[in-house]
């Protein structure tokens, strides 16, 4: 959590920054609990993929801190098996887990990202200790470069916070060099991205799994 909000401050070749992690939920479907698969992402994630819901919208900054966030984008294929007519899902509550999540966007048919399994979205809200943490592997980081931003610029920015952190953590420095920790730029295939207009890329965080896309 804490090297996301790192690289919001001191990457400053990407125009916008995501997290995201598959989230499987339980959803109960015609009285039957399913266990179904979603993604829990940063409000940021639909703007930087520059996406429209075909209904509703996307999500707001706010629901993505705790206690705000039970909030869920449904796929077109996933509203459409819940409620028939999939404009007629938004203002609906589902409930994932137990809890009630109010549905608030339906993604157009055909869209999805990395993962074409994925048949909702839940915002990412990170707690205060989650916020702290450093170096962990739950999520990934994703980033859209700025127009005329290199994927070199962003490798040297990455390259200069990682050792900036290292030194500012020496706690942390020999466990992380033992590990073979690095971080590296790579391009999203576009095949992973669909119905996104643009090329994207991933910034792989090698060894812990830290990633983004420009």
């Amino acid at each position: 959590g804490a090297d996301y909000y790192d690289r919001l401050r001191d990457l400053h070749v990407f125009e916008e920054q995501a997290l995201f992690n598959d989230s499987s939920r339980t959803v109960e479907i015609n009285g039957v609990p399913e266990r179904v698969l979603g993604m829990a992402a940063t409000p940021s994630l639909f703007r930087l993929l520059r996406v429209t819901p075909a209904y509703g919208r996307i999500f707001t900054d706010p629901e993505g801190e705790t206690g705000a966030d039970q909030k869920v984008i449904l796929s077109e294929g996933f509203a459409r098996q819940l409620f028939a007519d999939p404009a007629s899902a938004l203002g609906k509550d589902l409930r994932l887990n137990g809890r009630p999540y109010a549905v608030v966007g339906i993604m157009p048919a055909g869209f999805s990202f990395v993962d074409p399994d994925v048949r909702m979205w839940m915002p990412l809200a990170l707690t205060p200790e989650q916020k702290q943490q450093r170096h962990g592997n739950n999520w990934h980081n994703v980033g859209r470069l700025k127009p005329g931003a290199t994927l070199e610029q962003a490798q040297a920015q990455l390259n200069a916070l990682t050792d900036a952190n290292m030194e500012r953590f020496p706690q942390w420095k020999e466990i992380l060099k033992n590990a073979g920790f690095y971080s590296s730029v790579e391009p999203l295939q576009e095949m992973m991205v669909r119905d996104v207009k643009s090329v994207l890329y991933l910034l792989w965080g090698g060894g812990l799994f830290v990633l983004l896309i420009g």
